[in-house]
């Protein structure tokens, strides 16, 4: 730019106002030109000053800026701006105490400059905000806490999260309430973005504090202002990881939301498995730890989580590898010994199980948090009991049934906490180890010990064949043959011969399309009864019990209706509607599934897997669902 431009007048003010329009359109070297010709025309021109100073900022060059900042603040010791900009160029130099310095200028000029009731002035808060990064960056947690307090208040809205989680529950997928900001003002929606940073920088200091129920509200705050604002969700999402992965389904909607934010954030996609698989939908569950590890290959917590989804679908192979990968990564990840131990003994492969239950036992107890959002250590008895259970069944598997019994009772001890009240519902996989330790005590030739085991927790598990099996052996080894029979007994429906089982379905469909659902009922028995093979009797059968509301009865007839015939979609269908009806809608969902496998082309299978999938919380691949229903013809 040539001379000039600067006019005949050399106004100093001009140079200035010319080369913040430079500045705006990014042609820094000449803005720095402009700026300088004016400090020459006018060395006490604060704003040319400062004007240079933030053009130096951009040209990276903060030392220069610094001393830029301090001539505006001697030539206008009432410039704000000034000591907050020195301050900013301080903390990008790593020069942090200086900083502070910087900006406890700017608060005590606003604090000269103002009455008692006037509100802070936008650059004390932000100076705030200011010395709350710069005393984080010198790791003064505490001070930064209440650094940003000053700027954004103390916060004292520590809410419970799944009142949070609520609000995020939109039908629309639109985003959460704003807090506060005008849509219509750009400045409003500039300072709403630094109100939200604030409230997640303080996000951070909390957690460095442990202070982890005060993050979680400070980065809700951040929400609220600014639902888009992707650091929030990914601290959130940090801090729900370390969270009890039984509850984690809860926060579904926030997974949902983090990954909307930022879908390449691979711990929100691991959350969201996790969520997904304790719903019990665990097909779905391993595609986003699969997006997870596409994303961050080196992700101990998403292999670990794809290995147990892939054990809860029976492929154990699959499942140990992934197992191994997060031992790779993390030798010491929480819970991944044990994982492997699991697969290898459902492979068979007890040898290597009891090695790595070994692994397991000696592994030391790591941090996660509590439903309270307070950091805990991992309670190492309740982890170690079922070590012990699980060492107890592959020692089972090989034969050494003394041993199998030592891990048995050492497990229910440790679970316990004392050696003379050791527990007597302790579970491992849902199956109490009291089960576990009667029927080891059977195959030691101990029946009458495991007849005490037997007897003193079978209110809490009557319904495992295998223990009643064992049980019965018991007492048959003991000569107890009357109450073998009664263990055996059951009632049976006899058959009446007169009547075909064909004419008996036919005469049962009619009553249940009358309405006479009980007399329906024992005319499919009496049918049933006849030809226990007849899929299609089967499925009327559970049709008539379902009508009745006998769910769990109607739902063991549509189990041997497709036992009998794997490929009726309509089954798989109507067995959905039953789970549905028993609150199992990750069941019902795998049902529906299957149907769809089946019959792809069917829009009403379609409409009831979209349902589902909502009711469930999987947003996305409702929609999905519904898009395929329509495009089939759903209306």
């Amino acid at each position: 730019m040539g001379d000039e431009s600067t006019g005949s007048s050399g106004d100093a003010g001009e140079l200035v106002n010319r080369a913040g329009a430079l500045l705006t359109l990014d042609r820094h070297d000449d803005a720095l030109a402009e700026y300088d010709r004016a400090v020459s025309l006018d060395p006490g021109h604060a704003m040319a000053h400062h004007g240079r100073g933030r053009t130096l900022v951009k040209l990276g060059r903060n030392d220069e800026a610094i001393g830029a900042f301090r001539r505006a603040l001697e030539a206008n010791p009432e410039l704000l701006a000034a000591p907050l900009d020195e301050g900013r160029a301080l903390s990008a130099l790593g020069r942090h105490d200086e900083a502070l310095a910087a900006y406890g200028r700017v608060l005590e000029i606003d604090r000269s400059s103002r009455s008692y009731f006037d509100t802070p002035s936008p650059e004390a808060d932000l100076a705030n905000v200011g010395r709350g990064d710069a005393l984080a960056a010198l790791g003064r947690h505490e001070k930064a806490v209440e650094a940003y307090g000053g700027a954004i208040g103390s916060g004292g809205r520590v809410e419970d999260l799944t009142d949070f989680v609520d609000r995020l529950r939109i039908d629309d997928g639109g985003a959460i309430g704003s807090g506060g900001r005008d849509e219509d003002s750009d400045h409003a929606t500039e300072i709403s973005l630094d109100y939200a940073q604030a409230h997640h920088s303080r996000a951070l200091s909390h957690l460095e504090l442990d202070s982890l129920r005060e993050a979680v509200a400070d980065c809700e705050g951040a929400i609220e202002i600014n639902p888009s604002y992707a650091p929030a969700y990914r601290t959130l999402v940090l801090v729900l990881l370390m969270s009890p992965h039984n509850a984690l389904d809860v926060y579904l909607p926030i997974f949902d939301r983090a990954i909307e934010a930022d879908p390449d954030h691979a711990p929100a996609h691991v959350g969201r498995g996790g969520a997904i698989c304790a719903l019990g939908c665990h097909a779905y569950a391993l595609a986003e730890y699969d997006r997870a590890i596409e994303l961050d290959p080196g992700h101990a917590g998403a292999h670990h989580g794809r290995g147990g989804t892939l054990a809860r679908l029976g492929r154990h192979d699959e499942a140990l590898e992934a197992f191994r990968r997060a031992l790779e990564i993390d030798p010491e990840l929480s819970g991944a010994s044990l994982a492997e131990g699991r697969a290898l003994s459902a492979l068979g492969r007890h040898d290597e199980a009891l090695a790595a239950y070994d692994c397991a036992l000696s592994a030391k107890p790591r941090s996660c948090v509590d439903r309270d959002w307070e950091r805990v250590t991992e309670p190492k008895e309740m982890a170690s009991a079922q070590v012990h259970a699980a060492r107890g069944l592959s020692l089972s598997s090989l034969g050494r049934h003394d041993e199998a019994l030592l891990a048995f009772e050492k497990a229910t001890k440790m679970e316990s906490g004392t050696d003379e009240h050791p527990a007597n519902n302790f579970q491992y996989e849902n199956v109490p180890v009291d089960a576990l330790l009667a029927m080891t005590l059977a195959k030691l030739g101990r029946h009458e010990d495991a007849l005490v085991k037997y007897d003193r927790a079978s209110n809490s598990w009557p319904e495992i064949p295998e223990a009643r099996r064992a049980r019965a052996g018991a007492l048959r080894a003991l000569g107890h043959d009357d109450a073998v029979k009664s263990a055996h007994r059951s009632a049976a429906i006899v058959p009446d011969r007169k009547d075909s089982p064909a004419k008996r379905r036919v005469s049962a469909e009619a009553l249940r399309v009358l309405g006479r659902h009980d007399e329906a009922l024992r005319a499919h028995d009496a049918s049933v009864a006849f030809r226990d093979d007849d899929p299609v009797a089967r499925r009327a059968h559970a049709m008539t019990l379902q009508s009745l509301d006998h769910h769990d009865m109607a739902l063991a007839a549509y189990d041997r209706a497709i036992e009998l015939d794997p490929d009726c979609a309509m089954a798989h269908r109507d067995r959905a509607s039953v789970l549905l009806s028993l609150e199992r809608r990750a069941d019902a969902l795998a049902a529906l599934d299957r149907a769809v496998e089946l019959e792809p082309g069917d829009a009403e299978f379609h409409a009831c897997r979209a349902h589902v999938l909502a009711a469930l919380g999987l947003r996305a691949e409702s929609e999905e669902a519904w898009r395929l229903a329509g495009s089939l013809g759903h209306a």
